[in-house]
């Protein structure tokens, strides 16, 4: 509950155009435990539950989601990067798991899923 003048603020995962591709709403599904299409809604439908919550002065920002190796980083920050991936694989079966569904991530993913940051005034 929020109390007049408070400020609500969302950062969710959020479909950059609809309709999805199945295969990319069951690679999500099986990956991160998503229940089909519907665990992710778009930016107007964001939009509009926080109109409908009675939130005035509503800003909806979406962005792209980047797959790893997709800037240009520093040696630094790549060995930086890899010695924490090396651990994290000996270590963390959950992190092997999510490793290997990252590796058979439909090619078109990052054209439909984004983040969105949403925020209103009561």
């Amino acid at each position: 509950m929020t109390k007049p003048g408070g400020i609500v603020a969302l950062n969710e995962a959020t479909w950059m155009k609809t309709p999805v591709p199945k295969d990319i709403v069951q690679y999500l599904a099986a990956t991160f435990g998503f229940q089909g299409d519907l665990s992710i809604l778009t930016a107007e439908y964001w939009k509009g539950l926080l109109a409908d919550a009675g939130l005035r002065d509503t800003v909806a920002r979406t962005y792209k989601a980047e797959a790893l190796g997709s800037r240009r980083e520093g040696l630094e920050d790549v060995l930086r990067v890899a010695h924490k991936v090396l651990y994290m694989y000996a270590r963390k079966p959950a992190f092997r798991k999510l490793l290997g569904a990252s590796l058979s991530m439909p090619k078109n993913l990052l054209d439909y899923f984004a983040y969105g940051i949403y925020v209103g005034t009561k």
